[in-house]
């Protein structure tokens, strides 16, 4: 799946080097997410995937914050479409190995990596609720209330 992933992958265009400029002032935006984030504002239909929460509170506050009104897709939006389409027993078998990596999602899928179905959805829909408060008008690209 990675290399049809990567196959499909096209050049990464130059970044906004306005944006990358005002971006980097921020402490709480690192590099690397200033990067993606001056990248995609090149693009109208631009989009950017992450999980750095951090980052995303600091956007929310920052003067460039509108450029990216509907553009980003975080990590729980992901899971949750796993979580409909494949279902709770893959999410936990695919997912747990590697939870550790984002503290929210760990948080998400319980302790010992045994969370149910209705609290992986109340866990993914309490994270994406407080990003999509961050922001009026939203940054969060098709951020809705989920349902079970």
């Amino acid at each position: 799946v990675a290399s049809v992933c990567i196959s499909n992958m096209g050049q990464m265009p130059n970044p906004n080097e306005e944006v990358m400029a005002a971006l980097a002032e921020s402490e709480q935006i690192d590099s690397g997410e200033a990067l993606l984030l001056a990248v995609a504002s090149t693009d109208a239909k631009g989009c950017i995937l992450t999980g750095d929460k951090r980052a995303l509170r600091a956007l929310a506050l920052h003067g460039c914050a509108s450029i990216f009104v509907g553009t980003i897709l975080v990590i729980e939006q992901i899971i949750f479409e796993c979580l409909q389409v494949k279902g709770r027993e893959w999410i936990l078998e695919n997912i747990c190995p590697y939870k550790n990596v984002d503290k929210a999602i760990s948080n998400i899928l319980g302790s010992q990596c045994d969370g149910s179905m209705e609290s992986i959805v109340e866990g993914i829909n309490s994270y994406i609720t407080e990003l999509v408060r961050l922001h009026d008008p939203r940054l969060l690209r098709d951020a809705v209330k989920l349902q079970n």
